[in-house]
């Protein structure tokens, strides 16, 4: 899209607004996983509607609302991360219909969100409703173990983990992927006496 154009601007083939506050358009044939940016704070109406390849969205905390059919016939998109509060459904405007803003989405999707966060309940939207919580380390947990220099983490439940290391607490590299089936794991790094210097922090992938 033409970056002259008055109403619209285009971020790897997604339309925007022009100030990339509102989405409009997802490309139908773009598959995979897919992060909202975060100068996003309104999901518009129908704008990813029927991107049947689309399987995990990422919405980040910026998003105050979700239009109506904003996500209708994603019919592989199982995964909906909210990284904040819970959005306000915008419904249609006559009260005659229902918002269906991810109606005929994938068997079994749910929509995600983080502990701490707000306006959450056992259902979203039609959306069964599971919280996560950021992964730790447990306390007293890290050192030497047989294999290499290692840790506990915890509060994994749901989530695919990863952790990254550092030399310099600047640039940071994903060194191990999980997704464990307990609440906790082990984390050994083989290669830590590689390094003069190495700093690590798991996260929620």
């Amino acid at each position: 899209m033409a970056a002259a154009n008055p109403a619209y601007s285009s971020l790897n083939g997604v339309v925007f607004n022009k100030a990339q506050t509102t989405s409009i358009a997802f490309p139908p044939g773009r598959g995979g996983s897919y992060v909202i940016p975060d100068s996003v704070t309104n999901i518009g109406n129908a704008s990813f509607a029927s991107c049947t390849r689309l399987t995990r969205v990422t919405i980040p905390n910026s998003v105050t609302r979700i239009g109506y059919e904003a996500f209708m016939s994603c019919t592989n998109l199982a995964n909906f991360t909210f990284l904040g509060n819970a959005p306000v459904l915008i419904p249609y405007p006559s009260n005659s219909f229902s918002g269906r803003w991810f109606a005929n989405v994938a068997a079994g999707a749910k929509a995600y969100y983080y502990c701490g966060t707000t306006g959450w309940g056992t259902n979203y939207g039609g959306l069964p409703t599971v919280m996560l919580c950021p992964p730790q380390i447990g306390p007293g947990s890290a050192g030497v173990k047989p294999g290499g220099f290692g840790f506990t983490l915890t509060r994994l439940t749901n989530q695919t983990i990863v952790v990254e290391a550092s030399a310099n607490l600047v640039n940071w590299q994903p060194i191990w992927t999980n997704t464990p089936a307990g609440a906790s794991a082990e984390f050994v790094d083989p290669e830590w006496l590689q390094h003069p210097t190495r700093f690590y922090r798991p996260r929620s992938d």
